[in-house]
């Protein structure tokens, strides 16, 4: 079996230097990101659901943040199951987009607004992240005359994913109150 690229990896060299996630690839802690997501986002689910914080999103949805991060957890979870074995062959895989996640989650959780805000934005990315882990696993593990068009739609599928988490993470970190 050949190996399989490493399409996070492409996507983010592929990302102008403005949109660079600020986060160190060589850092040994990066392949804990997943860990580490999970363990923030279960964190603010127990917190928000004491508080059953409530808002309005644009479309007028009243959006309880407890199930937002309970939706995140989900996400994470499911990643883990189908990742689990591939992340103990490559850990850089998908530890990449885990880590933007971890770093918008951190900047955000200080500021309530902040907080609505992002949430829902990180639901959609994590949900894209793991779904995308299943789509690796079921379409490019074999050779199939659509996998160069699959394989560049899932680049630019990542490359998007990476902007969106640094743009919010900076912007976020821009935003909240003391930093």
């Amino acid at each position: 079996m050949t190996a399989r690229p490493n399409l996070w990896a492409q996507a983010a060299a592929a990302l102008d230097p403005s949109d660079q996630l600020p986060i160190d690839l060589n850092d040994p802690t990066i392949s804990k990101s997943v860990d580490h997501v999970l363990e923030s986002a279960k964190l603010l689910q127990e917190k928000r659901r004491s508080k059953m914080w409530k808002y309005k999103n644009e479309k007028g949805e009243e959006i309880i943040l407890h199930d937002v991060f309970a939706k995140i957890v989900a996400w994470v979870e499911k990643f883990k199951e189908v990742g689990d074995t591939i992340m103990q062959y490559d850990p850089g895989h998908a530890a990449l987009p885990w880590a933007g996640v971890r770093f918008v989650l951190q900047v955000a959780v200080n500021d309530h607004k902040s907080l609505e805000a992002m949430a829902e934005g990180l639901e959609l990315v994590s949900n894209l992240i793991a779904k995308s882990r299943v789509w690796e696993e079921l379409y490019l593990m074999k050779p199939s005359a659509l996998n160069g068009r699959l394989i560049e739609a899932m680049r630019k599928l990542y490359r998007a994913i990476l902007i969106y988490l640094g743009r919010a993470g900076r912007y976020y970190k821009q935003s909240t109150p003391g930093t």
